[in-house]
């Protein structure tokens, strides 16, 4: 019998539960990075999920769990998901693929993510978008909006709030507020959040 917490073929991608979607798009898009990278990715996740916005394929008045499926499974968002990307067979059985330490590890951080979303973002600082500083720098990817480099990852911070901290500040709500849309940005910007494969 198939465990639950494990990707199933034999139903579409956005019939999984949230955190097994979220750890096949972290195994996807990370598997070969730090755990500390992983979770970066996570919480770009968890913040898109938290601001709805059309860019991030998050909507107003969804439970934060849907916008999580709505997130991932946005077209060109996440490149290990394109059906043409090499990982993309690899998400379906990923015990096949690398080790169970691997698997499990992504599927632990899913679920910390999944369960926690109101946690304030110190690691990224609100971060909604990154790519892997091998490929040139796609064109969203302006330096006055970088926020941190994490192992080959550079995270920048397009349409989210600036994070508040210290004494009297207040974390984000995830209360369904729409982040504002910068007019820098056209729409052929919004294209894949990472433009390479893992």
């Amino acid at each position: 019998m198939r465990h639950p917490l494990y990707p199933n073929p034999a139903i579409p991608l956005a019939e999984h539960p949230p955190a097994v979607l979220l750890a096949m798009c972290l195994f996807g898009e990370g598997r070969g990075e730090s755990e500390q990278t992983r979770r970066a990715i996570a919480q770009v996740i968890v913040n898109r999920a938290r601001y709805p916005h059309p860019v991030f394929g998050s909507k107003r008045g969804l439970p934060f769990h849907e916008n999580v499926i709505q997130v991932i499974l946005k077209p060109c968002q996440f490149s290990c998901f394109l059906s043409s990307d090499v990982n993309y067979s690899k998400l379906l059985d990923p015990l096949a693929h690398d080790s169970s330490d691997i698997w499990t590890g992504c599927l632990r951080l899913a679920t910390e993510f999944i369960n926690l979303p109101q946690q304030t973002d110190t690691l990224t600082l609100n971060s909604d978008h990154y790519f892997d500083d091998s490929i040139q720098a796609p064109p969203w990817a302006d330096p006055a909006k970088a926020t941190v480099t994490i192992g080959r990852l550079r995270f920048f911070r397009l349409y989210l709030p600036v994070l508040q901290t210290g004494p009297g500040s207040v974390a984000p709500s995830g209360s369904g507020q729409a982040a504002a849309l910068p007019p820098s940005l056209s729409a052929s910007d919004r294209k894949s959040t990472r433009l390479n494969s893992s």
